[in-house]
């Protein structure tokens, strides 16, 4: 992952590129960008996790919170009608 990330310039494009696909129709897409992103958040790396942290880059963090959200509510909504 290092090798994907500037911090010269502090542009991570594996990361962009994949947020861009998070709300994708396809689950396999949904999946391997969510696949992605906890790999890069794995990495040991100090200025990418920093960069991270930072508008654009957390804005998935609100993405996926809502989508658990809504998952919650759905779940909640089929175990009331069972």
């Amino acid at each position: 992952m290092n090798f994907f990330f500037n911090d010269r310039i502090k542009v991570f494009p594996l990361y962009s590129q994949a947020l861009q696909f998070h709300n994708y129709k396809d689950q396999t897409v949904k999946t391997c960008v969510r696949t992605v992103v906890l790999a890069i958040h794995n990495v040991d790396n100090k200025e990418m996790q920093q960069m991270l942290e930072q508008v654009p880059y957390c804005s998935f963090y609100a993405h996926i919170a809502c989508h658990l959200r809504d998952s919650w509510f759905e779940l909640d909504k089929i175990i009331e009608e069972a």
